[in-house]
């Protein structure tokens, strides 16, 4: 964001296209975040490296590299249209650059430094918190072969669980799961008036 307002600021920014190369870009956010404060095209070779090493591994069931990219850009474009729908805007030119997005949690110097006219309420972590969470990361990569779960996604590869989560049950089912450790599908549906020994009276009675 920081070269595309210098960029505006000397009349230049017509003249200049921006890409970004980058690991971080892995979801549909990110390349909205990127496109929205400026970057004209986005590599996220890691994302791309990360797929196709998932179809050596024989988890993707996809015939080749280039047809992996293919899909993922697919998604990553229809996911952006999506975003951009829903925020009224019809053209990929109108939201390039359009700083629709407020910052949380950053200091006021790298808002100054790198998110030039965007809207941040809360302050917070300056570029020290910046550069030591970076460098934390870089020493997961490297401490083993086996990266740990940080937890921000999951994967699932029992189908049948999966449908089984999605079909809509009781909330009382999804309760004595938690508790009892039992598959959603096998416990019975109890009815609400069962559950709390309510006992029903006869209209003429009331």
């Amino acid at each position: 964001m920081h070269y595309t307002a210098h960029l505006v600021a000397c009349s230049q920014r017509t003249q200049v296209g921006i890409i970004v190369e980058t690991g971080e870009a892995r979801e549909v956010h990110h390349f909205c975040l990127m496109t929205g404060f400026g970057a004209d095209a986005i590599n996220p070779y890691l994302a791309f490296e990360a797929l196709w090493q998932a179809r050596r591994d024989n988890m993707i069931d996809i015939k080749s590299d280039d047809a992996i990219v293919a899909a993922y850009r697919k998604g990553v474009g229809k996911g952006m249209l999506k975003v951009m729908a829903k925020m009224g805007i019809s053209t990929l030119e109108s939201y390039k650059g359009a700083q629709i997005f407020e910052a949380v949690g950053l200091a006021q110097a790298v808002m100054d430094k790198c998110f030039f006219k965007t809207a941040s309420r809360i302050d917070g972590v300056g570029f020290d918190t910046l550069q030591s969470e970076g460098e934390k990361r870089h020493q997961l990569a490297y401490h083993s072969e086996t990266l740990d779960n940080l937890g921000q996604y999951h994967c699932v590869v029992v189908a049948k669980l999966i449908c089984g989560i999605q079909q809509p049950l009781p909330i009382c089912n999804w309760l004595l799961a938690t508790m009892t450790n039992l598959l959603i599908g096998h416990l019975p549906n109890t009815p609400m008036s069962r559950a709390l020994a309510i006992q029903p009276y006869a209209t003429d009675e009331l």
